[in-house]
């Protein structure tokens, strides 16, 4: 037998909206920032009560950040090594510019001689050109920003006068690399002595030093074979 009742019952009670997102409280954020002491702290989520309570948090003299709220599709410069210096690269520089990747690092590097033209006042007042107006969306920086930035653009032809060779390669790069390097590619062979790779019987030498590799021998069709195989570890600028 089932007897089915309906009642009518007033609940007393309200919703509470907890504005953290799931991430931090307020006080576990403080201590992640008292702790970690940032010289800079860019504050992005939250309402405009709790990002300007924060800020003056940040401000206090026992963590002394610099602090800032950015609007909605603007940018900010949070650099803070002393030895660079942002530039805007010019397009018509960026054309001639031939990159060469860092190994399987995924990133790209190029050798750039340019001529430095610090910005005038005429730049931070809005006195652009047509041309740099044309060429500022290319490069994907607000004009606010791309005013203050000082440019690099082409030097004169008969400044440049070459560079000396550098080489970029990983620290850990090794003699017994290069030896699995010369079996691998049918060089020869070579045997590994106190830092020194002997190769084929001594008619060339590989010698790790400090941040470098030396190799040393007669010139030969073995020798230009062994400095080709070492120049392959590395990227030559």
């Amino acid at each position: 037998k089932m007897q089915w009742v309906t009642e009518s019952f007033s609940v007393h009670c309200g919703v509470l909206y907890l504005d953290y997102e799931g991430r931090s409280d307020q006080k576990a954020i403080k201590n992640t920032i008292s702790r970690l002491r940032p010289r800079k702290v860019v504050v992005m989520h939250g309402n405009e009560p709790n990002k300007k309570h924060l800020k003056k948090y940040c401000e206090k003299p026992h963590i002394g950040a610099t602090v800032f709220i950015p609007k909605n599709q603007t940018t900010v410069d949070i650099m803070s090594e002393s030895g660079v210096v942002p530039v805007l690269l010019q397009p018509r520089l960026v054309n001639t510019l031939k990159f060469k990747p860092i190994g399987e690092s995924g990133y790209n590097i190029s050798w750039v001689d340019g001529q430095y033209k610090a910005p005038v006042a005429s730049d931070a007042d809005g006195g652009d050109s047509d041309e740099k107006k044309k060429n500022e969306p290319k490069l994907g920086l607000k004009s606010t920003v791309s005013k203050l930035l000082p440019r690099l653009d082409l030097p004169p032809p008969e400044s440049v006068r070459g560079h000396a060779a550098v080489f970029l390669g990983s620290r850990q790069t090794k003699l017994a690399d290069l030896q699995r390097s010369m079996v691998e590619k049918g060089i020869g062979e070579a045997q590994i002595f106190k830092g020194t790779m002997v190769c084929n019987k001594g008619v060339v030498n590989i010698r790790k030093e400090v941040r470098r590799m030396k190799i040393q021998g007669a010139l030969s069709e073995d020798y230009f074979k062994i400095r080709e195989m070492l120049y392959s570890h590395y990227t030559i600028l």
